[in-house]
């Protein structure tokens, strides 16, 4: 199995192998809740990168506005989010 820098079967609670980068805490990851996903460079770029950025959002997923180059947040062009779920969760969410 390749290494995808993310924690594999028996490895629950390793955190994810990418320097630099902290995810959110347990329970609080869009990626926990199966509401985003980090592509690979083969899949974001090029010819399939074309077909994401033109089919992804028919299908409910999209890179968000703040993982673009001068957005809000870090420039992450492998992240993907199930957009309707994550701004229901969003508008939800308790404020501080």
């Amino acid at each position: 199995m390749p290494d995808l820098g993310i924690p594999g079967p028996g490895e629950a609670g390793r955190p994810a192998r990418q320097p630099g980068v902290e995810g959110g805490p347990p329970g609080l990851s869009n990626h926990g809740w199966g509401l985003a996903i980090d592509f690979c460079a083969a899949t974001y770029t090029g010819t399939s990168g074309a077909w994401l950025d033109e089919n992804g959002p028919a299908f409910g997923w999209a890179n968000p506005p703040w993982a673009h180059r001068g957005g809000a947040g870090p420039y992450e062009p492998w992240h993907w989010e199930y957009t309707s779920a994550v701004a229901r969760m969003t508008a939800s969410a308790p404020t501080r």
